[in-house]
């Protein structure tokens, strides 16, 4: 075989490698988007979010880091930038008794505190809370 030959036949032969792992690829991404499990996800129940915040709330408050929460047991995952830089927080208020917001619970706080930048500070912020199939509380603009 010539050697221009030759390279035809070696890009044919990687193409045709490749093609079975692009089509597994996209079968799977595919499944995934269409849910082909079968099952739903749960959703979280809306009382139990709320209890979880409060009591993850009052851990912040009485000076208890994110990272002991997530070490506890069971385990809670925050995702909350002011709590991870050291903002001590001093007061909070749980506004309402939050909504369905897909698979999570939607609770707004207001919180008190100060912040090591920003001196004293008090904002309302938006937290979204899982209790299934991990505990789990993040802020929704993050």
């Amino acid at each position: 075989m010539s050697q221009s030959r030759n390279r035809r036949h070696d890009r044919r032969s990687a193409g045709s490698r490749t093609g079975p792992v692009v089509w597994a690829l996209a079968t799977l991404i595919g499944g995934g988007l269409t849910g082909c499990s079968g099952g739903q996800v749960a959703t979280s129940d809306v009382a139990a979010a709320k209890a979880l915040l409060q009591r993850s709330l009052e851990d912040w408050k009485s000076g208890r880091s994110a990272k002991e929460l997530a070490n506890g047991d069971p385990p809670v995952y925050v995702s909350e930038d002011w709590w991870h830089s050291g903002f001590e927080l001093k007061d909070f208020r749980i506004e309402g008794d939050g909504e369905l917001s897909g698979t999570n619970v939607r609770l707004v706080v207001a919180l008190e505190g100060v912040h090591p930048k920003l001196g004293n500070k008090k904002a309302s912020q938006v937290y979204l809370v899982t209790t299934t199939p991990a505990l789990t509380i993040s802020r929704e603009d993050r």
